[in-house]
Order: C-alpha cells, then sequence, then structure tokens
C-alpha cells in the first residue's frame, strides 16, 4: 500500500473502509498535508484487498499485490 502525499487531502476515508471491509491495518499517521489533514500510514500487515485504494476519493493510493 502506497500513498501520495502530494495528492492526499488527509480525509482518512481509506482508514475507515480498512476498519469496516480490510485488515484494520491503516491508521492517521504523523504527517499533515496542505490541508490540515493526516496522512495515513500503516501500522501493520497489509493484507492487499484494495479497500483503502477504492475508497480514496483523490486516487492517491494503490495496492500492489506482490
Amino acid at each position: 500500500m502506497t500513498v501520495d502525499p502530494t495528492l492526499c487531502k488527509g480525509c482518512l476515508i481509506c482508514v475507515r473502509f480498512c476498519s469496516w471491509f480490510g485488515a484494520g491495518v491503516l491508521r492517521a499517521g504523523p504527517e499533515e498535508t496542505e490541508l490540515g489533514g493526516r496522512i495515513p500510514e500503516l501500522a501493520g500487515e497489509c493484507v492487499g484487498c484494495g479497500w483503502c485504494e477504492r475508497a480514496c476519493p483523490d486516487f492517491a493510493i494503490w495496492v500492489e499485490v506482490t
């Protein structure tokens, strides 16, 4: 799971979707966006479900399954 900080506005919709449908490993990180939101970060191992990527309104997240 990768977040592009130049596209992320920090809405954390991805964190909510990860906790509802995914593994619950995303959380608000310490880094802030220009709009004052928080950039999400992994707090565990991503399972590659892709819910965060689908939920992101700004296309700032992509998941690569290896």
